[in-house]
């Protein structure tokens, strides 16, 4: 029979054991509810000074990396002006989060959302979608710690999940 000690020791060893290889307290998961917060208010700050013109005020809440991106797209007048409309027009009104990832050093977050977008009336392209019409799609946003402050790093956006058509056949699921 094992005794108590040996019991304890081999406990110890196995948590120690599936730390080291990653599926112990150290492996990446979900971004806690107040960081999340933290967070999503970091994009919702970025998206008004960027609403109110102010892109000195939201490039201080990128990342150093998406500052320097931004300030070669944003190099004289024209651009500027350009780089605030298209990110005015791609600002979304709702946000929903479907899952977030902390990276295992804790230096990177990912919020996945659905965000969605009413598309102004005044859009005139015949090749968009209908003036006055809600559209949606996955929106990934990305952070990162610098210097002990979290900065906003870029966003993705993905397919409108209500047009995913999931594979029917087993043989290549």
């Amino acid at each position: 029979a094992m005794t108590a000690c040996r019991q304890a020791g081999w406990v110890f060893a196995i948590a120690l054991f599936a730390t080291i290889l990653g599926n112990g307290p150290l492996r990446a998961g979900p971004v806690d509810a107040a960081l999340q917060t933290q967070l999503l208010k970091i994009f919702d700050d970025y998206n008004k000074a960027i609403g109110a013109g102010k892109v000195d005020e939201a490039l201080a809440l990128r990342s150093k990396e998406a500052q320097a991106e931004i300030k070669k797209e944003t190099s004289d007048a024209a651009k500027r002006k350009e780089f605030l409309e298209f990110s005015t027009m791609t600002t979304p009104d709702t946000v929903t989060v479907k899952h977030s990832k902390m990276s295992e050093d804790g230096n990177t977050a990912s919020i996945l959302t659905l965000a969605t977008k009413k598309i102004p009336e005044t859009q005139k392209d015949p090749t968009g979608p209908p003036p006055g019409s809600i559209q949606s799609a996955e929106l990934t946003l990305e952070f990162v710690k610098e210097a002990g402050q979290w900065k906003y790093h870029e966003q993705v956006f993905g397919m409108d999940p209500s047009h995913i058509v999931a594979c029917t056949d087993d043989k290549f699921e």
